[in-house]
């Protein structure tokens, strides 16, 4: 079986880790939030703990031991823009290509 090639996007926390967002980082979200992660709404009132959850099910992919509380170890006020951008960007990097014809999405979900 071909699987889709996953975007992966680099991210500075305690060490270069890498974030991915598949169907797997999206359920993993919703079971520990309870939150629909495709919710358009999701990126406008982001929680802390949100913001850890959907960290932390980004990264799980290369790190299945990583729990919430080490996620949450590696975010702080000051690296928390830096990271939202980067889920961002990872998050629209994953959703599909426009086909012929249409817009391109220009926008991130954090905008």
């Amino acid at each position: 079986m071909n699987r889709p090639t996953r975007p992966v996007l680099p991210v500075m926390l305690d060490r270069e880790r890498h974030l991915v967002i598949d169907f797997n980082a999206l359920a993993s979200f919703e079971e520990v939030t309870g939150k629909n992660a495709l919710a358009v709404d999701l990126w406008t009132a982001l929680s802390a703990r949100d913001l850890r959850a959907l960290l932390w099910a980004a990264l799980i992919h290369e790190d299945r031991n990583l729990t919430l509380e080490d996620v949450g170890a590696m975010l702080d006020p000051a690296n928390s823009p830096d990271i939202i951008n980067a889920l961002s960007d990872a998050y629209v990097a994953a959703m599909p290509k426009p086909k012929e014809g249409e817009p391109p999405l220009t926008e991130s979900p954090s905008q």
